[in-house]
């Protein structure tokens, strides 16, 4: 699938957003989209839900002075998948909807050190050229050609534990458990010019894989959401080694 690139940009606009709901306005005093909260706020997950809300917006427009880019479309040059009984290759990807992802909840426990976030995609969408071989739920299956996967009101849920970390005399927070699910009501796939242009063929395979698009998804499920654990961690560590922790998250403003 193009998830692994597709989880790359998204894990830096995680972070963004991550930024954006709970920093310090002394970290990045010229980002239009933060609205910071303090630890001793009462009301601090309520903040930081609502401060993710307006910052995401703003962030999905991107900001060249800051070095985000534009969310809708993303351009991926290629993503290659190797399975165990097929391999996918993506050229050219757009991807779609990141922008309009919606936070659901976002939940600081200080004691416990763990962060707990859900996000609504309504409509994820990828458009790419593809080519694949090999076999699909014991099918065959060959082709190269156009390329579209679309999920509907996708659930984000992550969960990242912390610790922390002396870097240059201060504390600094260090990811000590990621995990990710991601679950959409509807998955949708459409290749183009299946077994070298067999209409019937390439008509009855679509349809066999968004009949059965539960199982097509279950089946990618384990090999994405690793791969989305991976590239979080990768992605969380750096941030959390650049900024330390009194920025990220005052005690107080």
């Amino acid at each position: 699938m193009y998830i692994r690139e597709c989880y790359r940009f998204f894990a830096m606009y995680f972070q963004l957003l991550l930024l954006a709901s709970c920093s310090s306005a002394a970290t990045l005093p010229k980002a239009p989209f933060l609205r910071p909260c303090a630890q001793d706020n009462p009301h601090f997950n309520d903040c930081a839900l609502e401060s993710a809300k307006y910052g995401l917006p703003i962030v999905a427009k991107g900001d060249r002075s800051l070095g985000i880019p534009p969310l809708n479309p993303l351009h991926i040059p290629e993503v290659k998948v190797d399975d165990r009984s097929f391999t996918l290759t993506l050229h050219d990807a757009l991807v779609y909807g990141l922008e309009n992802a919606i936070p659901e909840k976002i939940e600081f426990n200080f004691e416990k050190r763990n962060i707990n976030m859900e996000f609504t995609l309504p409509v994820f969408k990828a458009i790419s050229k593809y080519a694949i071989d090999g076999k699909f739920l014991l099918l065959p299956i060959k082709g190269d050609g156009d390329f579209n996967g679309t999920s509907i009101n996708g659930k984000l849920r992550v969960n990242q534990g912390y610790n922390f970390k002396k870097i240059n005399g201060k504390d600094h927070m260090e990811v000590v458990d990621m995990k990710v699910t991601f679950m959409p009501q509807r998955f949708y796939l459409t290749l183009t010019n299946l077994f070298n242009g067999d209409k019937t063929l390439g008509d009855h395979m679509n349809a066999f894989l968004n009949e059965n698009w539960k199982v097509v998804y279950e089946e990618l499920r384990p090999t994405l959401e690793s791969t989305f654990e991976t590239i979080l961690t990768s992605v969380t560590t750096s941030f959390f080694n650049a900024i330390p922790y009194e920025e990220i998250l005052p005690k107080t403003l």
